[in-house]
């Protein structure tokens, strides 16, 4: 059983996914110089490039908190002369497609405890100066946040 409590197992949760998906070649994770610098080093295309998420406290009325998270990945690929950004973007929207399936499938089933939900997803054109283009999805998630104060911790 997977749960998404913090940020390793939601990194280890979606490198299996893109290791595991016959048409996604490489993985990235938060590699924000990289991404800066346009993917200098090489990659294997199409790449998932995960972006860590983000957190919003909800107040539950008491001393629980909800986490509220949002997730993102982005599909890309670098076109070449041969390719028009079109079919690109149309390959890696089938991509985002099968990833969706996927984690309904293990929510589903028991292997993902934690449910994910209101995907959307847009077209990225071109990143950088590379001539990347894809689809980025957006996700949430949520889970119940230990913030409940604990005096032993304070001096």
């Amino acid at each position: 059983m997977i749960i998404l409590k913090e940020l390793i197992s939601y990194k280890n949760y979606f490198e299996s996914i893109a290791t595991s998906h016959v048409d996604i070649q490489g993985f990235v994770y938060h590699d924000t110089e990289e991404m800066m610098a346009g993917f200098k080093s090489k990659h294997n295309y199409p790449l998932m490039y995960l972006e860590p998420y983000s957190t919003r406290l909800q107040d539950q009325i008491s001393d629980n908190y909800l986490g509220r998270k949002t997730g993102s990945l982005v599909i890309m690929k670098k076109s070449n002369s041969n390719e028009a950004p079109e079919s690109i973007e149309a390959a890696a929207e089938t991509i985002v497609c099968d990833i969706i399936s996927k984690i309904l499938k293990d929510y589903q089933a028991g292997d993902l405890v934690t449910e994910i939900n209101g995907f959307n997803y847009d077209v990225i054109d071109p990143i950088f100066v590379d001539r990347l283009y894809g689809i980025r999805l957006e996700f949430n998630f949520h889970n119940p946040l230990p913030v409940a104060y604990n005096e032993a911790k304070w001096q």
